[in-house]
């Protein structure tokens, strides 16, 4: 089973992602402030050592342990990145799973280039952007299944990686959090391949 952490630079970017297994691929992509090790912490669980799908998380810019460019001031220039990722990594097609503001992003990703997705899976993905919209209660009751914790214990990110964020980037990202473009055409799936 493949396994691999890396590294690809793009433009200017060193954007760090693991893939895991063979298969048809499958882009997962974290929340807002996030990495890579909370999801792949959850989403394994999923899969067995002889599964047909190729897991690839990555580190969205300015988190987890890519970098960030200081031309980089938008949610709309981090989908530019996850669109120059895909196609140097992935290709098409693929599947795409995001949580929170990955799901914003993979909401976006489906929009622009429906044709190279053949399923999508959101975990409470984000869908209003302006936070003065949203109604979010906190709670923490993930972080008490034993699933969860589990996976916390089987993650290898230290604990400097989890909290591992470019706040000059995250502050610049928050003033222009919200896509120029509405997302208007996210097809239903009715499989995921």
């Amino acid at each position: 089973m493949l396994s691999d952490s890396m590294f690809i630079d793009i433009q200017g970017l060193h954007l760090h992602y693991k893939l895991i297994g063979n298969g048809f691929p499958l882009l997962i992509i974290h929340g807002w402030r996030g990495n890579m090790g909370t999801m792949e912490a959850v989403f394994e669980l999923l899969f067995t050592s002889n599964s047909d799908i190729k897991r690839v998380y990555i580190d969205l810019p300015g988190m987890g342990d890519s970098t960030s460019g200081s031309y980089l001031s938008s949610t709309d220039d981090v989908l530019e990145e996850l669109f120059d990722f895909i196609d140097k990594v992935i290709g098409a097609p693929f599947l795409i799973a995001g949580y929170s503001y990955g799901g914003y992003l993979a909401r976006a990703i489906v929009d622009k280039k429906p044709s190279d997705i053949l399923g999508l899976f959101l975990l409470a993905p984000m869908l209003i952007p302006e936070t003065k919209g949203r109604k979010l209660q906190f709670s923490k009751w993930v972080e008490l299944t034993t699933e969860y914790q589990l996976a916390q214990k089987q993650s290898k990110q230290s604990k400097k990686s989890w909290k591992n964020v470019d706040q000059s980037f995250i502050y610049r990202l928050k003033q222009n959090y919200r896509l120029k473009d509405a997302i208007t055409n996210v097809r239903q799936f009715n499989k995921p391949i």
